[in-house]
């Protein structure tokens, strides 16, 4: 018996499931019900939900047309999607054309939808929408509308003003915050105006490794901190640093000489570690405590060394004791009141005054910085490029004042000095890093200037050698001027010759025995650009038959021939025209790209500029801040400026209010 009445208890509720579950269910999202206008739009979305074997009739579905004299049902859209039954999202887009004369309430009318199924047809009814309308302007009170209906069109509604006291507080906190955490940031990497400010790479590697202490236990981790410190010696040095090089180092910065043998130490230990792959001993000779507190040291050392501050008046440091007088002074006015006691602490207060107070002390500060005029001095800096120091040795012969056709240059025509002082200007100003010197030769060899790196001078002197020459060409001596002027030259820069001629004479045996003995003592590269002259012959061309193979009859070919055996790395060029010289000099750019350590001279920078702006701003805010002032005596000062009666009122309205009690 109980086992029939659950039978049929389950059979109940899975038939009341599937009647349910085949329930249409219906949404309507109405627009707003007011602030409609003559030809505003309104948009219904009934939202129905159909069970498996249901369907929408579509003939139920009302069709876009006039529905009575003032409103059109303009667009009709239907979307189902398939699911668990249907979902069907019907749009109906109705237009008003009802001209009110005062705000009215009207009705869009309902409709019924029909649907479809296997247990029977059904349907389900959207509902009337009601809304208000009203005239653009309206044209009666309501005392003389003739209708109930009708509603007083109300003005607009003037909006209320939020207080925002609490948030323009947060903001403007943030943003003070923001804008330090941005200088901070600035100042951390060297940006924009704190460009000048010199790296930190050995404080770098000591925050990591203080961060990653624990991570760095270990052979693998003892190896990455060794790397974190080589790295910060190869961005302090410019250049890759060996253990060779550490006392060159040492003696460039001598800021962190005091440190030397802990340096020392460093590199052994990296020794063991890396090439004799003995970590354990590495860690002996130097843990990882260790190369934490050296990196520390030396990151102090350089920032102590790096800065370089200088004023150009420091006797305005005499005045630097009226900096604090803000801290010790108001800045605002005091003002009486009866309690403080029933004044409730007020932190924001408390915070504004102490910034104001700090404020004026770094107004003034800044201000005695900028008249003491702040400047960064100026210094030399080692770094590391590409290039050569090179000697320009130019033939100033008569020749060289003609054109390649062995002519007197015409109208738009070039002479040989004139192509070559124009393509050796563009191959100087395209090495940056290199160093140059300038020496000429005619009858006798001219030291026109020492190898330098100011372009502007060696530019200056390449432009000179479109002056009129002489009749003779000496190379013989004016090579031995330029190995003397590399010879002059303290450096181990890569060196090299270019020599730039039209010609040549025969070379005395003595000279050639000099220069024999001048180039072993210091090697450089030679490179020879032959300007050739249309029918003279070439340095590679071999002699004719009727031309006697000597260096009384062609010079250029046994000069070619001496400078093979010189036993340097040596290339000719032979140009005939100027598009061939540019070439040459091209070719010659590629071959000197050699590294090379430079010295760059940083001027002095005027920081006076930036000390005026900050204490320009810092006057600036504490001009407004004395602006936003209240005083909570200003009813009484206002009654003072209104004269004797108004002073005279406070009393007698006191004896009225006596007698009336």
């Amino acid at each position: 018996m109980i086992g029939r009445l659950l039978l049929g208890l389950a059979v109940g509720l899975v038939a009341g499931g599937v009647a349910l579950a085949r329930t249409p269910s219906l949404d309507v999202i109405e627009p707003r019900p007011f602030g409609y206008f003559l030809g505003d739009v309104m948009r219904r979305e009934a939202v129905l939900r159909l069970g498996s074997g249901q369907e929408l009739d579509a003939a139920s579905l009302p069709r876009p047309g006039p529905l009575n004299y003032w409103l059109e049902l303009s667009q009709v859209d239907l979307a189902a999607t398939e699911g668990d039954g249907t979902l069907y999202r019907l749009s109906l887009v109705y237009q008003t054309f009802y001209a009110p004369l005062d705000p009215r309430k009207l009705t869009i009318p309902g409709f019924k939808l029909k649907i479809k199924g296997a247990q029977g047809d059904g349907e389900v009814a959207v509902p009337e929408f009601g809304f208000i309308t009203s005239p653009i302007r309206q044209l009666f009170t309501a005392s003389s509308q003739s209708t109930g209906s009708a509603v007083e069109l109300q003005p607009d509604d003037l909006p209320q003003r939020l207080p925002t006291g609490a948030e323009r507080t947060v903001l403007l906190v943030s943003g003070l915050l923001a804008l330090a955490a941005l200088v901070a940031l600035a100042w951390h990497n060297a940006w924009w105006p704190f460009q000048w400010r010199p790296a930190r790479p050995f404080t770098d590697a000591a925050r990591f490794l203080k961060a990653n202490a624990a991570r760095l236990e270990g052979a693998g981790g003892y190896r990455t901190a060794l790397l974190k410190l080589h790295r910060a010696f190869d961005l302090a040095a410019g250049r890759r640093l060996l253990a060779d090089d550490v006392d060159d180092f040492l003696a460039q910065h001598p800021e962190f000489a005091p440190h030397g043998a802990d340096v020392a130490r460093l590199f052994a230990s990296s020794r063991q570690a890396f090439f004799a792959n003995d970590v354990d001993q590495a860690q002996a000779e130097m843990p990882l405590p260790s190369l934490a507190e050296l990196s520390a040291r030396l990151g102090a050392a350089g920032a102590e060394g790096g800065m370089n501050l200088g004023l150009s008046t420091p006797w305005v440091l005499a005045l630097l004791p009226l900096a604090p007088l803000p801290l010790l002074f108001a800045v605002q006015r005091r003002q009486g009141y009866p309690a403080l006691a029933a004044l409730e602490p007020d932190a924001l207060s408390r915070a504004v005054d102490i910034g104001l107070h700090l404020l004026g002390a770094v107004s003034i500060a800044a201000l005695l910085a900028g008249i003491g005029g702040l400047h960064l001095k100026g210094q030399t800096v080692e770094r590391v490029g590409e290039g050569a120091h090179i000697v320009l040795l130019l033939d100033r012969s008569s020749s060289m004042d003609d054109t390649f056709a062995g002519r007197r240059p015409g109208a738009d025509e070039d002479s040989k000095s004139a192509a070559a002082r124009r393509l050796l200007r563009d191959f100087i100003e395209r090495r940056p890093h290199d160093r140059f010197g300038v020496a000429a030769f005619s009858t006798m060899p001219m030291h026109v200037l020492p190898i330098t790196s100011h372009k502007d001078a060696v530019l200056g002197a390449v432009d000179a050698i479109t002056r009129p020459g002489l009749a003779y060409t000496n190379v013989g001596l004016g090579l031995l001027l330029a190995l003397s002027m590399h010879e002059a030259d303290p450096t181990a820069a890569s060196r090299a010759i270019v020599l730039v001629s039209d010609g040549a004479a025969v070379i005395d045996r003595r000279v050639q025995e000099k220069l024999r003995a001048a180039i072993a003592k210091r090697p450089v590269n030679l490179y020879w650009l032959y300007l050739r002259t249309a029918g003279a012959p070439g340095i590679f061309d071999p002699p004719g038959e009727d031309v006697p193979d000597t260096p009384q009859a062609l010079p250029e070919r046994h000069l070619n021939l001496f400078f093979q055996t010189l036993k340097v790395p040596y290339r000719a060029f032979e140009a005939e025209n100027p598009q061939a010289v540019a070439d040459a000099i091209t070719e010659i750019d590629k071959l000197e790209r050699n590294p090379i350590r430079y010295e760059e001279r940083i001027p002095e920078k005027d920081l006076s500029w930036l000390a005026y702006a900050v204490a320009a701003a810092g006057l600036l805010l504490l001009l407004l801040a004395k602006l936003a002032e209240v005083r909570l005596d200003a009813g009484a000062d206002a009654a003072v400026r209104r004269g004797p009666r108004a002073m005279r009122a406070a009393p007698i309205a006191g004896r009225q209010m006596q007698r009336a009690a």
